[in-house]
């Protein structure tokens, strides 16, 4: 799906925060450069779909069923019976696994009775999708207490196909139909725009905020990804959509080896383990971007006058000035299935990191990336050829378990034997990487461990151990046969 959401979304970096008539804060979201794609993409949630469905429909084994509705749900020890409605009658599924990625009303969620805690926020906002022939600059622009409007705040953004996207906020007790009448909305665009201004209003809605987390997101042979799982105000830049991606990201692989049995079932305990704390950390960046936004007590008010009257004179204060933190790709810290790290290593590639990408060159002079290199398998990536040996332990565990290995030669380096040249000496820089350091991906690109030298039995350990397969054999070697070795 990523070629044809990048053609479509829109990528910006400038953003600019003003309170009344001044800017206070101006910023670069992500520097480009150093990967195959852009820093970020902006993509309305109708394209996203419509490029998944159009993927969905390209698998073998994939059934999409519309117009069926679950409502029924009920847990086995062995499986799931789910009961679906359609308009041609209602009929049962049993199902092994069952993911949950239903959205913030979850009928799964529901049907099991499961808690979704937290709270629904009293601030209410205007939404509309506006595509007008001003050659504003593209960049994200955030006012608060705006000399063109009323209200508290003002956002407008960038999108595709010539549309700029305008929340305003309004008083929470107003009437949302009031609020959206034609007229009323056209006259404060004309505010924003201004009157001259030629525009058409694509779409426009209201919304509130929530912000909810279950205790866990896994209950059974159920998990919970998504909206289903967490929900956070939309502050800043992607954080429910990132997650959710995330979520499924994680989840896939772990799913896939426990069904093809190459895996213990209890490889599907880290999945909340590792997903959990990161819907922790972005409701707690959410609920901090909210408090700044519309502050609800006298010191949270107070705060937010100080700082945006501070950070016109003083620029410590500019760092203060939040009106939504971006997502970025999460480090899993502390995930128990990344093994401890090894000396002499820089932090910035360290275990429960995502691959970090750089040009490469190919064996035969082809440009090349990394992170296209990574991913569906576990990966072991060598800097300088693979030692002599190497290859035949590797060659047993990849029958086992998928497992693939490449070489990356150093940049301006005339030794044989790698798949791969790093170009500009990026890899190095990025992985502190020198002759025979050698890198473990897992299936999801994230960094699973690291060593200063090739070590075969090391690897084949730390792949079995992942997938909680200690202790059994692998084509006549065991544990402490790999130990030994």
């Amino acid at each position: 799906c990523a070629e044809p959401m990048r053609e479509k979304g829109i990528s910006w970096s400038r953003g600019h925060t003003h309170h009344r008539d001044d800017t206070v804060l101006s910023f670069t979201v992500f520097p480009e450069g150093g990967s195959r794609f852009p820093s970020f993409t902006s993509l309305a949630q109708y394209y996203v779909e419509h490029f998944l469905v159009e993927r969905a429909r390209t698998l073998d084994h994939l059934d999409i069923r519309w117009l069926n509705r679950l409502s029924g749900v009920r847990l086995n020890p062995d499986g799931v019976e789910l009961t679906v409605e359609t308009p041609d009658g209602t009929y049962r599924m049993q199902a092994d696994w069952l993911v949950a990625a239903d959205g913030a009303k979850s009928r799964v969620r529901s049907a099991l009775g499961l808690a979704f805690e937290g709270d629904r926020l009293q601030d209410k906002f205007v939404i509309a999708d506006v595509r007008c022939g001003v050659d504003f600059p593209f960049e994200r622009n955030y006012w608060f207490e705006p000399p063109f409007y009323d209200g508290n705040s003002v956002l407008r953004v960038p999108q595709s196909d010539s549309i700029w996207r305008i929340d305003w906020q309004i008083d929470p007790r107003a009437d949302t139909d009031s609020e959206l009448a034609p007229d009323l909305v056209r006259q404060r665009l004309e505010r924003m725009l201004g009157e001259d201004t030629d525009f058409q209003i694509e779409w426009v809605s209201t919304y509130t905020s929530e912000h909810r987390l279950m205790d866990s997101f896994r209950h059974g042979r159920v998990f919970f990804a998504g909206d289903a799982a967490h929900q956070f105000s939309p502050f800043g830049g992607g954080r429910g959509g990132n997650s959710g991606i995330q979520d499924a990201d994680n989840l896939a692989w772990k799913l896939a080896a426990v069904i093809q049995g190459r895996a213990a079932e209890r490889l599907l305990d880290s999945y909340d383990a590792e997903r959990r704390p990161i819907a922790e950390r972005n409701l707690a960046d959410s609920k901090k971007s909210t408090e700044f936004i519309t502050p609800k007590s006298d010191h949270s008010w107070g705060f937010h006058d100080a700082v945006m009257n501070l950070a016109k004179v003083a620029p410590f204060a500019k760092s203060y000035v939040n009106t939504g933190r971006f997502a970025v790709w999460p480090v899993l810290e502390n995930s128990p299935l990344s093994l401890p790290d090894s000396e002499g290593f820089a932090d910035l590639a360290r275990p429960g990191t995502p691959v970090l990408d750089c040009p490469l060159l190919s064996a035969d002079g082809q440009p090349a990336w990394l992170a296209d290199q990574i991913g569906d398998d576990f990966t072991v990536v060598t800097y300088g050829p693979t030692p002599a040996g190497g290859a035949a332990l590797l060659s047993a565990l990849s029958a086992a378990f998928p497992t693939r290995s490449i070489s990356i030669g150093a940049a301006g380096a005339s030794d044989e034997g790698h798949d791969f040249r790093d170009v500009d000496g990026a890899f190095a820089r990025l992985y502190g990487a020198e002759p025979g350091t050698t890198y473990l991906f897992r299936p999801d690109q994230h960094v699973l461990a690291r060593w200063r030298q090739f070590d075969s039995a090391r690897i084949a350990v730390a792949v079995r151990r992942t997938l909680g397969l200690i202790g059994i054999g692998l084509n006549g070697i065991g544990l402490e046969q790999e130990k030994a070795r």
